[in-house]
């Protein structure tokens, strides 16, 4: 019964109408010893609510040394000229963190070709003030690059709980790959730019945060969230039935019925469901985790217990259907079950 049945899934079935559609099934071949469960809320947990900063204060570089409009004159020729006027303009003095991410990526990608022609034409003293410009914002870019994903408006919907009125209706079956090669994308693209390689830098970075604003991590929160409070609900449930006097005598409830309701109902519908979960929750939890470690020095406290209370939400339902499958097995198995009226 820990196999994840491979049985085919009702497209038309939310997860917590399987859920409750079990819970129902399980209660009415107990009826006659144990009351309904209890409904438990299934609100979200404070801690899982996704923090509004992510960065540690303490984890900002020194700034690069302004280029004055003079020596920004004495440019001319340079691709960094026009990188700087950008970055410089009102736009780009409020421009969003990725915009500005993007304005240090190019200065890096247009500084060293600069540096070289400024030299050969004598300014070797603006090529020292760009050389050290360059060192600084090299310096500074991956907390940058942080700051655009973990405390940027993509990253936030990424993680954004669905709203009352927007029903999870056939999650995780109606998911793409976009969001999941998106966070593939952005541990890549930062390992190119620590590794001075800027090519396509503009169009791949607006492309990947779009399909990250797309994904699906609040969904998953949620359907777990779903998922724990049922079985937890569903355990406590089992666990007074065998606490039950009731159930140590005959013809109480029927075995076979039992063995019938956990095939169709648990093993044929709620594990299928609560497989194709595991699976969307491995490949984002997976990607998530490694930019979260390649990252660590620059999150500050909050995110990082938020990230652990989302990795223990997903621990949490490896662990609730393993005690599920152990209530079960007492209830089903005969010899199990005079064991335990034994004591």
């Amino acid at each position: 019964m820990l196999v994840l049945s491979a049985c085919s899934f009702d497209q038309s079935s939310h997860g917590q109408a399987v859920l409750d559609n079990y819970q129902s099934r399980l209660s009415n071949v107990f009826e006659e010893i144990e009351r309904k469960p209890n409904v438990l809320s299934n609100s979200l947990p404070p801690t899982l609510r996704l923090p509004s900063h992510a960065l540690a204060e303490d984890a900002a570089p020194s700034e690069a040394s302004s280029i004055d409009i003079l020596d920004f004159m004495r440019l001319y020729g340079c691709r960094l000229q026009e990188t700087l006027g950008e970055s410089n303009s009102s736009l780009g003095r409020v421009a969003p963190t990725s915009q500005k991410l993007l304005f240090t990526v190019r200065f890096l990608r247009d500084a060293p070709s600069c540096i070289t022609r400024l030299n050969a034409e004598g300014k070797s003293e603006l090529a020292a003030q760009i050389q050290q410009a360059y060192e600084a914002k090299k310096k500074a870019m991956p907390r940058q690059f942080a700051s655009a994903v973990f405390e940027g408006e993509e990253f936030a919907q990424f993680w954004s709980m669905p709203k009352q009125d927007e029903a999870l209706t056939n999650y995780p079956e109606q998911t793409n790959l976009e969001p999941i090669l998106a966070l593939r994308t952005l541990a890549d693209l930062y390992q190119h730019w620590s590794e001075g390689s800027y090519i396509n830098a503009d169009q791949t970075l607006e492309s990947v945060l779009f399909q990250v604003r797309m994904g699906d991590g609040g969904d998953l929160l949620v359907s777990y969230i779903e998922l724990n409070r049922s079985l937890t609900q569903l355990n406590d449930y089992l666990a007074q039935v065998l606490q039950s006097e009731l159930i140590c005598q005959p013809a109480r409830y029927s075995p076979s019925i039992l063995s019938n309701v956990v095939q169709k109902f648990f093993i044929g519908e709620v594990q299928v469901w609560a497989a194709a979960l595991n699976r969307r929750m491995y490949d984002i939890q997976t990607l998530s985790s490694a930019l979260e470690t390649v990252f660590e020095p620059y999150l500050n406290r909050d995110y990082q217990q938020w990230a652990v209370e989302r990795t223990s939400l997903f621990e949490q339902s490896h662990n609730l259907v393993r005690r599920h499958v152990e209530l079960l097995s007492v209830l089903r198995e005969e010899e199990r079950l005079k064991a335990h009226c034994a004591n």
